[in-house]
């Protein structure tokens, strides 16, 4: 999967020394936001999607245009612990 990123980082005009990293924070961010969305009452799998989406853009050094109406990262505020996060 890292693989796949550095090579659409690349394609996406990163300098091939700044691909691996970039790809080694879009598989963080894949897995987090998934695994967030499954223990998180208040967080969907598209919603962790659509953040996704976002920042992968952002790290390829494109806009970060949403593809929904949905939130955006900067709009999005911590929110309490949910009660399955709390067992």
């Amino acid at each position: 999967m890292r693989s796949f990123f550095a090579d659409l980082f690349l394609d996406a005009g990163l300098a091939p020394g700044e691909t691996e990293g970039a790809a080694d924070i879009a598989f963080g961010l894949l897995v987090g936001l998934r695994t967030n969305a499954f223990f998180d009452d208040d967080r969907t799998r598209s919603h962790a999607g659509e953040l996704f989406r976002c920042e992968l853009m952002r790290l390829a050094g494109r806009p970060a245009a949403t593809t929904t109406q949905g939130p955006t990262p900067d709009s999005i505020r911590p929110r309490p612990v949910s009660k399955r996060m709390r067992r």
